[in-house]
């Protein structure tokens, strides 16, 4: 015990002597005044305000109250801004975009995430960036394509209704919404990844990988803070990880050779508005490498993206809807009529995309659920490759900028009552009528981001969210249970979802 003494001691004194007497000289010389930050302390810089990432939104909200919108977080001695306001981050992510689109550099742990950096999310601003981006946004997430993906959606949508139909017939008309919503995402997306539909047995072996490797992508968050001894003490995690990626390569790899097969079969193989994502990775060359073809580590790496960025985000999206809808029965009551009224003049089962175009409340209760509850509270590190001005603040090169989704979203100054489920605000003469989700011209909500950085798959995800939410209230009248309140308390995590998950009473609609 004394001897374990000595050794903590003196590790102490160690850290003093290089916080007296190095970090200065290494801490980075800035001209000029960077947005305001709580009294950083040696080595550690401000973590010491950060107990778990699971504190991070409240931690916000408590920097923005006393520093303002716009703060300076060290990790260690690094800068990191964290923008809570809607106008700051108009001019860091639109106005000046280009020195705003870069991806702080990658960590050996980023790159086993990132399939050596070969991913969308985790590729340098540049060209490769843009093509492998372009592969994406001009194929399956191309809006004249979702028109062709209405069997996809109605194959998945009809799981779904079956699955509850079943739940709810064996619990006394319960369900539980967040399994059921999240296995349907996995169903459709890797149908519009693979091409094909896979067998309920190799879904459930994808869903379980990713869901895995992203549950240990946040703890390995760690390792961004302080690399070398994060190595050491959490070595197991990593470990882990790695495992789940080779299970991933066992998986993933013999459906991309049977795609790759099949379009060898054909005499003139090319894309076409029906081709899957794979089919488009299959065609990507590198421009900057002679031309070469994607290896199957990087196509691997890239579908795993697809998908974790797809199913999560969308399940979770209508989970928070279907929750507010049934704490919020008026809203569900007015939504249900408008739905009779176009789809009585139809005929249609089953709620279709052109059916959706004639119902504006639906829109803006997606919208609003988008802005209250936002999948994604923090957008993917954003760096600044050089030193910039922003707003008189000066950003340093190689600061990392985070811009706060729910924050700004939930802004009093933009939003009445901003904590509120209030369809309304999106209708004529509300604050919310004729938003744009894109913020090319003002941002007043940013679910997707913003600038050539936003996600690439907004217009598909705005139509699953509408088309989810509308056959669910079409098909079943959504009830909370007995003596149990709809509880909006939120789990954090790369997608943040229901603390608990939400369970509600069916009953079929005639």
């Amino acid at each position: 015990m004394a001897l374990s003494f000595l050794l903590l001691l003196l590790f102490v004194f160690m850290l003093l002597y290089f916080a007296l007497h190095f970090l200065p000289k290494l801490r980075p010389r800035i001209q000029g005044k960077v947005p305001p930050n709580p009294p950083p302390v040696p080595i550690l810089g401000n973590l010491w305000l950060i107990k778990s990432f699971s504190q991070l939104g409240h931690v916000l909200r408590h920097l923005k109250a006393a520093y303002g919108p716009i703060v300076t977080v060290y990790i260690g001695r690094r800068p990191a801004i964290f923008i809570m306001d809607r106008t700051f981050a108009h001019r860091s992510l639109v106005q000046k975009g280009v020195a705003f689109s870069h991806r702080p550099p990658p960590l050996s742990t980023s790159r086993a995430l990132g399939a050596n950096v070969h991913t969308i999310n985790m590729a340098a601003y540049g060209p490769h960036w843009r093509l492998l981006r372009r592969a994406l946004s001009s194929y399956v997430f191309h809006p004249s394509h979702l028109g062709v993906q209405a069997d996809a959606r109605a194959w998945a949508l009809d799981a779904l209704l079956q699955e509850l139909i079943s739940e709810a017939e064996a619990g006394g008309g319960i369900v539980q919404l967040s399994e059921r919503l999240l296995f349907s995402g996995f169903r459709l997306f890797t149908l519009l990844c693979f091409g094909d539909k896979l067998e309920e047995e190799i879904i459930k072996s994808i869903r379980d990988a990713l869901m895995g490797a992203l549950k240990i992508a946040v703890m390995l968050r760690v390792y961004n803070l302080l690399p070398n001894l994060a190595l050491l003490v959490f070595w197991r995690r990593l470990i882990k990880f790695l495992r789940i990626r080779q299970q991933l390569d066992d998986l993933f790899v013999p459906l991309i050779r049977v795609r790759q097969q099949q379009r060898q079969s054909q005499r003139e193989p090319s894309l076409s508005r029906s081709s899957s994502y794979v089919d488009t990775l299959l065609e990507f060359r590198h421009v900057d490498q002679g031309g070469r073809e994607l290896s199957e580590e990087e196509i691997v790496g890239l579908c795993s993206e697809f998908l974790t960025a797809s199913a999560e985000t969308t399940s979770t999206g209508v989970e928070w809807i279907m929750a507010n809808l049934v704490k919020h029965q008026d809203i569900q009551e007015k939504l249900w009529t408008e739905i009779e009224s176009v789809m009585c003049a139809t005929q249609r089962v089953t709620v279709e995309e052109e059916d959706i175009r004639r119902m504006p409340y639906l829109k803006a209760v997606v919208l609003e659920g988008l802005r209250r509850h936002p999948p994604v509270h923090l957008l993917l590190p954003h760096m600044v490759a050089e030193e910039t001005v922003l707003d008189g603040y000066v950003i340093p090169r190689g600061a990392i900028v985070n811009c706060s989704v729910a924050e700004i979203g939930r802004d009093g100054k933009v939003w009445s009552e901003p904590w509120e489920f209030r369809p309304e605000r999106f209708l004529a003469g509300g604050e919310g009528e004729g938003v744009d989700l894109t913020g090319s011209k003002e941002i007043k909500m940013m679910p997707f981001g913003a600038g050539r950085r936003m996600c690439p798959g907004m217009g598909i995800s705005v139509l699953l969210l509408e088309y989810f939410v509308a056959n669910l209230v079409w098909k079943f009248q959504w009830k909370g249970l007995a003596g149990e309140e709809v509880d909006l308390s939120e789990k954090p995590g790369l997608a943040v979802g229901m603390k608990n998950p939400f369970r509600a009473r069916i009953v079929g609609r005639n």
